[in-house]
């Protein structure tokens, strides 16, 4: 057993404010990869807690985390920060740590924390190490390392650490930080050897289980049971891990190869054994789960993988559902083993074809496929009486608003004539993502971003500027082809949320006209929530959006007539720091 007490937390973004949600949490699912990590670094016999902040504190209102840490008292607090919507409240609770126990080793890991990890360092002085790209076996050569305490390097503490070997990662010194190369590289073999289900690590892991899932918010407005009921497709899905990598790229994505070779070193497809595979699905059984995701597809033409895991599913008669995301276009022989393989009842296959437009198609997905493929796909999916959603963003590069009208029009055809009631179709305007083609070349894509540094990701999401719902952190140039153009960034979301607000609201149903009616009575809840009248409230429309109805409602808050949530930066704060235990807000740098 080593001396090292460890602790890993997961904290989602915690108070997101959508109108027809109010106060929402999000990103409460935990990577993949912060499993195996976990499971990894336990099984080396280190003194290991693993900790959803957000599921405690929905738990035990009264939850401190302080409190928890003076419990505990870990020397190393490893979190992640694997998407960027986690940005201000991952720092934040960080900066806590660092108040409450000033000698702990405090480590971040993740996609966005890699992305700036430069960033990160310089100008957050209570982190004091990035583990980048893949981190498992990094994270364990860091912890012995700690452990060992010799040679040249010292923490805030004065304690001696030597991590000039330790892979993939960036780390402080008494000069400012370094450097270390990025060595380890997943192959099938040490991602095989990893497990990626062993959820009893996690605390009230049977609580996080029946809680988070599809739907990916949480919201403040419903009991826990109420929320649960939420649940799409009725039951809890765990996210399978079968590979990593990408051979191609998508405009909005960050997965894409080059920016995964530039995070983790190699953008190449690597496979698990699908013997570890199965041996994940049987430890998700045992711990309560029937449903799985699998968003691995890099090779749709090309399924053998799966059509031999799908095979190796019946001989052992495991009784599962799946929730397959495509990233292309499955073929007839694998939607076939799919429908033999898995419980219909809670299963589905989504397809993303983006756009209507075969030009934009070709323009912004790595997997192209025209329209007549795909309707042909979607006709043999129905044969097999599979359940289907279908994606298509809104704002793509290159995109018009002639282009998202062709989307209603090609969205109502779908309907008419192609799929079921109990079916999907999610329209949604794509977020900016760090790392993306978006991201990096946006100039030349014809689009204008809000944010290009970690600082601008941290105060988006710390502000109220950062909803997943309706915040998109750019703008299309030329989009609309009139005033409404000449607009700042805020200005085009703004337009844009409105189209989609009257055109493809489906998220309480699958019609928009109904969809909009049950947005309207879910507002009126809320304001009831707060003791303000609801009888000005109508639909959404050109007249009356959600950003007019959200000006009218920080009103209404700012002249003190209900004690409610401030969505502006220090409210975020101030009703965060109670339960962190941090007593000042300290100012960016």
């Amino acid at each position: 057993m080593h001396n090292l007490k460890v602790l890993f937390v997961h904290v989602p973004k915690r108070r997101g404010f959508y109108l027809p949600f109010g106060k929402y949490r999000y990103i409460n699912m935990i990577s993949q990869g912060m499993f195996a990590i976990v499971d990894l670094i336990n099984r080396n016999g280190f003194e290991t807690k693993f900790i959803h902040l957000g599921l405690e504190e929905i738990l035990d209102k009264k939850f401190s985390f302080q409190q928890y840490l003076a419990n505990f008292s870990p020397d190393v607090v490893i979190f992640s920060l694997h998407w960027h919507h986690q940005s201000f409240d991952v720092i934040e609770t960080a900066r806590s740590v660092k108040q409450t126990l000033p000698n702990a080793f405090i480590g971040l890991g993740g996609f966005t924390a890699t992305h700036f990890a430069s960033e990160l360092i310089c100008n957050y002085d209570f982190i004091d190490a990035i583990l980048c790209g893949h981190a498992d076996q990094p994270t364990l050569e860091l912890l012995k390392a700690i452990e060992q305490g010799t040679s040249n390097t010292k923490n805030e503490a004065g304690k001696p650490f030597n991590l000039d070997a330790v892979s993939n990662l960036v780390y402080r010194t008494f000069n400012g930080f370094k450097v270390n190369p990025v060595t380890y590289i997943h192959t099938s073999e040490n991602m095989s050897n990893l497990r990626y289900a062993n959820l009893g690590l996690l605390d009230n892991y049977k609580e996080y289980i029946e809680t988070f899932s599809y739907p990916l918010e949480y919201r403040e407005s419903l009991t826990r049971q109420e929320n649960i009921s939420l649940m799409y497709m009725g039951i809890p899905l765990f996210p399978l891990a079968t590979g990593v990598g990408c051979p191609v790229q998508c405009s909005h994505c960050s997965g894409n190869h080059n920016n995964l070779k530039l995070l983790t070193g190699s953008g190449n497809v690597v496979w698990r054994d699908k013997g570890a595979v199965l041996d994940d699905i049987k430890s998700a059984i045992s711990y309560g789960y029937r449903g799985f995701i699998m968003g691995f597809d890099p090779m749709p033409i090309q399924p053998q993988y799966y059509l031999e895991l799908f095979e190796e599913i019946r001989k052992q008669q495991l009784d599962i559902s799946c929730n397959f995301e495509c990233w292309g276009l499955p073929t007839t022989e694998f939607i076939q083993s799919f429908a033999n393989t898995f419980d219909l009842t809670h299963s589905e296959i989504c397809l993303t074809p983006e756009t209507p437009s075969e030009r934009l198609r070709k323009l912004n997905r790595g997997y192209y496929f025209t329209n007549e493929e795909l309707l042909h796909t979607i006709d043999v999916i129905k044969s097999f009486n599979l359940h289907i959603t279908i994606f298509f963003s809104l704002a793509l590069p290159h995109e018009t608003i002639r282009d998202a009208k062709d989307t209603v029009l090609f969205a109502d055809m779908l309907r008419s004539k192609h799929i079921d009631a109990d079916d999907y179709i999610l329209v949604w305007p794509a977020m900016l993502e760090p790392g993306s083609p978006v991201f990096w070349n946006a100039s030349e894509l014809g689009i204008e971003i809000a944010w290009k540094t970690f600082a601008d990701f941290y105060k988006a999401h710390r502000d109220g500027h950062g909803d997943s719902y309706s915040s998109i952190g750019y703008k299309v140039l030329n989009y609309f082809g009139d005033e409404r153009d000449n607009g700042d960034i805020l200005d085009f979301e703004r337009e844009i949320q409105k189209f989609k607000c009257q055109h493809f609201c489906w998220m309480f149903g699958n019609k928009p006209e109904s969809s909009r009616l049950e947005c309207l009575e879910q507002r009126k809840k809320i304001y009831m929530q707060y003791g303000l009248p609801t009888d000005s409230l109508d639909v959404f429309s050109e007249e009356h959006d959600m950003y007019t109805e959200l000006k009218e409602f920080r009103q209404k808050r700012d002249a003190g007539l209900f004690d409610g949530f401030d969505i502006n930066t220090q409210g975020s704060f101030d009703e965060i720091a109670p339960i962190l235990g941090v007593t000042e807000q300290q100012p960016f740098r």
